[in-house]
C-alpha cells in the first residue's frame, strides 16, 4: 500500500519538528544553568585528583577513561563557566581561556581550582552543544566517572537490545534479522565504543545513532514500521543528531543508517523508496531547522556579526579557507595517510585489522550487490549501497577537519563494514533460498510476515 508522504510535506513536517526539538533543548539548557555549581566544580577537582582526568588531550586506545580527553575537558569547562547572562548562556556556552594555555584540560583544572580566565569572554557558537547541557545536569549528581559509566552502560544495553531483536527476527524466519544482527555486531566491535563510548562528547551522539537503530530493529520485529510514523521519527532523529553533533560524523552516519536501515524496518507491502525519500527529507529538514534556529538565537543575543564566527570556522573545516601548513586539497597522499592512521578508532590498537575488515567488506559487498540486483530484493541492495555515499562524501567535503581529526572521524567507516557484510550475507541467503526453490524465500527481507 502506498502511504508515503510527499517530499515537500515531509520536509515541512521535519522542519517543524526540528524547530520544536531545538526549543525544548534551549529550555532545558536554560534550566541547567546554575545547577549546584560548587558540587560540579568539586566533582571536576576530584576527577583530576583521582586520575579520571589528566592533561593529555588524546589517549589513543585508552579504554579506561576514554581516548578523547580534549573534548571531555572542553565540555566540562563550558559546563562550569557560567559567568555571563543566562539568556546568552542558553544559546552558546563560554569556553574559559588563559593567556598561557596548556590546552583544554589544563585550562579546565585551573578554572575548577579557582583561577580566573584571562581576556574577554569567548562564546562558542559553532555547535548546538547538547553535551554541555547534559553535563550541567548530570555532573553535580554523579561526577565525571559516573557520567562515563552511565554512557557506557546505556550503550551496552542498547546494543544488547538490538542483538536480541535481530535474533528474535531470525527465529521468526525473517531475514531482516540478518541485517540487524550484522549491524549491531558491527557497532559493538568496529565502532571503537570501548575507547569512545564513555566520552562526554561522543557518548550522547553514539547513543542517538544506536538508539535509532534499535527503534528500527524493534519496529521490524513488531511487524513493520508504519510509513505515516516514519517521517516524524526521522525528523526527531535528525534533531537529536545535530543537537549532539560536534563534527564527529554523527550527521552522515545517521543519514546512512536512515537510508540503509529503514528498508529493513518496513512491511513488504509498503512502497519502500518513496517512504525513505520522505524520511530523508524530514531528517535533513530537521537538521537544517535546528541550525537555522541556533543562528537566529545567536543573531538575537549577540548580534548578526557573531554569525561570522561559525561561518569562517566552517570554511576552515572544509578547506575552503586554507590553514597555513595544512592544505589537504593539494596533498592527497597526506590525506590518505591520515585516514589510514585513524583507522585504529574502529578497533583500538588494531589499525591494520580495521583496514582489512573494510577491504573485505567492500569487496564481498560488491559481489553481493551484483547478485542481489538481479533479484526482487534489488531495491534494498541499491539502498544499502547508496547509504554509503554520505560516509564517502563526508571526508572530502570536510577535508581539513579530516586531516586534523581522522583519529576519531574514521569511526563512521563502520557503516562500510556493516553494509558490505550485509550485502554479502543477504546474497548468500537469497541464493540458498532460490536453490531450495522456495518461492517465499525473498519476501520476508523487509520484515514482512514469513
Amino acid at each position: 500500500m502506498k502511504r508515503a508522504r510527499g517530499i515537500v510535506p515531509a520536509a515541512l513536517i521535519g522542519a517543524l519538528i526540528g524547530a520544536s526539538f531545538f526549543l525544548v533543548f534551549a529550555a532545558l539548557n536554560y534550566m541547567s544553568l546554575g545547577r549546584d555549581l560548587p558540587a560540579a566544580r568539586q566533582a571536576v577537582i576530584a576527577a583530576f585528583d583521582a586520575g579520571q582526568l589528566g592533561h593529555q588531550d588524546s589517549l589513543r586506545g585508552n579504554t579506561g577513561i576514554g581516548q578523547h580527553q580534549f573534548n571531555d575537558c572542553l565540555i566540562l569547562a563550558m559546563a562550569l563557566d557560567q559567568d555571563a547572562a543566562a539568556g546568552r548562556l542558553a544559546v552558546s556556552p563560554i569556553r574559559p581561556l588563559y593567556a598561557r594555555t596548556g590546552g583544554p584540560c589544563s585550562d579546565l583544572e585551573r578554572y575548577a581550582r579557582g583561577q580566573t580566565p584571562d581576556g574577554r569572554l569567548y562564546f562558542y557558537h559553532n555547535y548546538i552543544h547538547g553535551q554541555t547541557m547534559l553535563t550541567r545536569l548530570l555532573l553535580p549528581a554523579i561526577g565525571v566517572k559516573g557520567m562515563r559509566s552511565l554512557y557506557h552502560l546505556l550503550g551496552t544495553l542498547v546494543l544488547l537490545g538490538g542483538l536480541l531483536a535481530a535474533m528474535l527476527a531470525l527465529v521468526r524466519g525473517r531475514r531482516s534479522g540478518l541485517f540487524w544482527l550484522i549491524a549491531f555486531i558491527g557497532f559493538a566491535r568496529f565502532f571503537g565504543l570501548e575507547a569512545f563510548g564513555q566520552s562526554l562528547g561522543h557518548g550522547p551522539s553514539d547513543l542517538a545513532i544506536l538508539g535509532f537503530a534499535l527503534v528500527l530493529a524493534v519496529a521490524g520485529l513488531a511487524g513493520g514500521a508504519r510509513p505515516r510514523l516514519l517521517v516524524p521519527l526521522a525528523a526527531a532523529f535528525g534533531a537529536l543528531t545535530i543537537i549532539f553533533e560536534l563534527l564527529t560524523g554523527g550527521a552522515p552516519l545517521g543519514l546512512a543508517l536512515l537510508i540503509g536501515g529503514t528498508a529493513f524496518a518496513m512491511r513488504e507491502d509498503d512502497d519502500i523508496l518513496p517512504c525513505i525519500l520522505a524520511a530523508v527529507a524530514a531528517y535533513c529538514a530537521a537538521i537544517t531547522a535546528c541550525i537555522a534556529c541556533k543562528g537566529a538565537f545567536v543573531a538575537y543575543q549577540f548580534g548578526p556579526g557573531d554569525l561570522r564566527i561559525p561561518v569562517l570556522e566552517l570554511g576552515v573545516r572544509t578547506g575552503v579557507l586554507i590553514v597555513p601548513g595544512i592544505d589537504p586539497a593539494l596533498n592527497p597522499v597526506a590525506f590518505v595517510g591520515r585516514m589510514v592512521e585513524g583507522l585504529d578508532s574502529l578497533i583500538p590498537g588494531m589499525r591494520w585489522l580495521a583496514l582489512g575488515i573494510l577491504v573485505l567488506a567492500a569487496g564481498f559487498g560488491a559481489w553481493g550487490f551484483g547478485r542481489l540486483r538481479r533479484t526482487p530484493e534489488r531495491i534494498k541492495a541499491v539502498l544499502i549501497a547508496a547509504s554509503c555515499l554520505p560516509i564517502f562524501l563526508w571526508f572530502p567535503i570536510f577535508r581539513q577537519h579530516t586531516m586534523m581529526h581522522a583519529w576519531f572521524m574514521d569511526r563512521i567507516l563502520v557503516w562500510i563494514a556493516i553494509s558490505g557484510f550485509s550485502l554479502f550475507a543477504l546474497a548468500i541467503s537469497q541464493g540458498r533460498s532460490l536453490d531450495r526453490s522456495d518461492p517465499g524465500g525473498s519476501t520476508d527481507l523487509a520484515c514482512g510476515t514469513p
